[in-house]
């Protein structure tokens, strides 16, 4: 498998480098602490402020478990933009952190003298502490991000759902607006077809990667994801055990965030941006797919799920390519025709991930694949 690892190490190297331009690579101690840990949490932002940007040729040179290192550290604990200024005396211990955990806050300014709270977390072990993460605090959710991590919540997406059967079974406007959008698929059929076996080779590519990834990487991706899982305010709402609150909070990330705010904004732009972006980001999130090797019930209910998200993700994408292929044939004054072609890959997106939140809600909660 190491031979996959060695055909799509380009590519690794493309995204590293391409995350060191905007996030150096951060290169705090890890040696073991044995004395005050308010000292150590201190000596860790000053090194966090002084983190060197690493060369494009220093990733380059680097192996494939360098690499693995590397990416996950750019992700999860970016360095602060030139500028930043943390006030060192002013430290406080938060309280309520978990066992053996240490959390301590710095009021901090950032770029143009904007306030921030940059925090230090260390973790005790049997010979000291460790650093575990330097960077700026993130603020408590807030919106309708806080509201998701409700179980009113649960309850208002349990509403929306019923509304929508309802709607569907009346055989009224949506089945009306949801034939419209397979119309438009079928006239683009090529486009689409295309766009799946594009962005679905991406995908595949991905998962051979992260299958030929040595165990010195697995941890590392792994980890990665947590962190990302835990940004979104996943991990609080499956681990609430409230299945309607986590199909809301998937619902929200998987079509809000992704489809209608992230794709379809850059499918707008004649398209191009979005496949570009899709291209990028589902090779890298399949890698992944890769470590795991499920069987049995698990495996099934990871390949309904993928079809289910993928399908609708590259709906979106493929829309985009309507929208450009519209215009190339019409020009500018088939500008509405094309928008509207975009806009109906919506409402089929909504459905397939409406029905993949609560899949996965209802397995992972309910019904843990083992």
């Amino acid at each position: 498998m190491l031979g996959h690892v060695k055909r799509f190490k380009p590519l690794v190297i493309a995204a590293a480098a391409f995350l060191a331009l905007i996030f150096p690579a951060p290169a705090l101690a890890e040696e073991v602490w044995t004395g005050p840990p308010e000292e150590l949490a201190d000596r860790a932002v000053e090194e966090w402020l002084e983190l060197p940007l690493p060369s494009v040729e220093a990733i380059a040179a680097f192996d494939t478990v360098e690499l693995c290192r590397f990416v996950p550290a750019l992700l999860t604990g970016p360095p602060p933009p030139e500028g930043t200024r943390v006030n060192l005396e002013d430290r406080v211990e938060r309280t309520g952190a978990a066992p053996g955990v240490r959390e301590y806050t710095y009021s901090a300014s950032g770029p143009g003298d904007q306030l921030a709270v940059v925090e230090a977390v260390l973790v005790e072990t049997d010979e000291g502490f460790l650093v575990q993460r330097v960077g700026f605090r993130q603020p408590p959710p807030s919106g309708l991000r806080k509201f998701l991590q409700t179980d009113a919540a649960g309850w208002v997406f349990t509403g929306l759902t019923a509304l929508v059967l309802v709607l569907l079974l009346r055989r009224n406007w949506l089945p009306r607006l949801l034939r419209r959008s397979l119309q438009t698929i079928r006239t683009h059929r090529r486009t689409w077809t295309f766009t799946m076996v594009l962005l679905g080779g991406a995908f595949v590519a991905g998962t051979l990667l992260g299958r030929g990834l040595p165990d010195e990487c697995h941890s590392a991706v792994l980890d990665t994801v947590s962190a990302a899982v835990a940004g979104v305010g996943a991990t609080e709402a499956y681990e609430s055990g409230n299945v309607a609150r986590a199909a809301a909070v998937t619902f929200h990330q998987n079509f809000v965030v992704v489809s209608a705010s992230t794709l379809f904004s850059l499918a707008l732009l004649f398209g191009v941006p979005a496949y570009l972006f899709a291209l990028f980001s589902f090779f890298a999130q399949a890698i992944p797919f890769g470590l795991i090797s499920p069987g049995g019930p698990a495996l099934a209910f990871l390949a309904v799920l993928l079809v289910l998200e993928l399908t609708a993700y590259f709906t979106v994408v493929a829309g985009g390519g309507m929208l450009l292929l519209t215009l190339v044939r019409g020009g500018m004054r088939a500008l509405p025709e094309a928008v509207t072609k975009l806009l109906l890959m919506l409402p089929p997106a909504a459905l397939l991930l409406l029905v993949g939140a609560w899949f996965e809600a209802f397995m992972l909660i309910r019904l843990p694949p083992g």
